[in-house]
């Protein structure tokens, strides 16, 4: 009786602490928060018109997280000016193409045909890509190779994935494990636009995989859940209109960068891009 009372015990400790690692590990729940009280990098606001409440998406370390995996929390709002949270409501799924530790980034959701969709860029650095290293497509005939590195990597596996819920509070699920853009592209910040009622997704092709960053899009599923045919070429970073005038020269070629692209189409039905 003695060992089995001990052994309880002792259990009933573990459980205890085990409880006490999780609580600490994730963050409280705060009202009456400021923007300026709230961390926000790539933030993402959506108005929601089923409950009158404002979602503004933020992705999280793994300190949020129970299991240390890294996510996107939300906060909640009815006027703008106070909000509450965080609130987790995706964490990278474990034994996925992504390493859960190393990033979520510029999280977007989305309202599609009765569900909300989150777009998340994720990261696995230790999954190495080709480097172009050129200004053209073709390096060996330009002679022009350079390597270039981030955070002390090369261009790695990154790329958007899309993942649903039935709620702008989460929790958001897999749909298919792989970004939509091609796994060998290197891309990130991908969002959505729909035309004529067939979903695209506009990502940036990332400047470490091709020197010269350009914009691109491919066209998605109707459910979401993958590609339709190949990604096609929107434009380039050294397109850039302030780049035309005079402008210093180097002896080795310069690297443009795309990052974050937006659509918005105007009253008058013009289509805008920004950034």
């Amino acid at each position: 009786m003695a060992k089995s009372h001990s052994f309880k015990v002792l259990l009933a400790y573990a459980v205890l602490l085990a409880s006490s690692v999780v609580s600490i590990c994730q963050k409280p729940i705060r009202d009456n928060l400021r923007l300026e009280e709230v961390p926000a990098h790539d933030p993402w606001v959506v108005a929601d018109r089923k409950n009158n409440t404002y979602y503004l998406y933020v992705n999280s370390d793994p300190s949020y997280s129970g299991d240390h995996r890294c996510g996107v929390v939300t906060y909640r709002s009815k006027d703008l000016a106070t909000w509450s949270g965080p609130y987790l409501v995706f964490e990278v799924p474990t034994n996925s193409w992504a390493n859960p530790i190393q990033g979520v980034w510029a999280p977007e959701v989305h309202f599609y045909n009765g569900k909300y969709y989150l777009f998340a860029t994720l990261n696995n650095y230790d999954k190495a890509l080709p480097f172009e290293g050129s200004q053209e497509t073709d390096p060996a005939a330009h002679q022009v190779h350079i390597h270039i590195t981030y955070l002390g990597t090369g261009p790695h596996l990154r790329g958007t994935q899309v993942f649903v819920s039935d709620s702008p509070e989460g929790p958001f699920k897999v749909i298919a494990d792989r970004p939509i853009p091609p796994f060998d592209y290197m891309t990130l910040d991908g969002t959505f636009y729909v035309e004529n009622g067939t979903p695209y997704m506009i990502y940036a092709h990332e400047w470490q995989q091709l020197w010269d960053g350009a914009m691109e899009a491919v066209q998605m599923k109707a459910d979401l859940s993958g590609s339709v045919g190949k990604p096609f070429y929107l434009f380039k970073a050294s397109d850039a209109p302030w780049l035309a005038g005079p402008h210093d020269t180097f002896n080795t070629p310069q690297n443009y960068v795309t990052d974050g692209p937006e659509l918005y189409r105007t009253r008058t039905e013009k289509l805008l891009r920004t950034r």
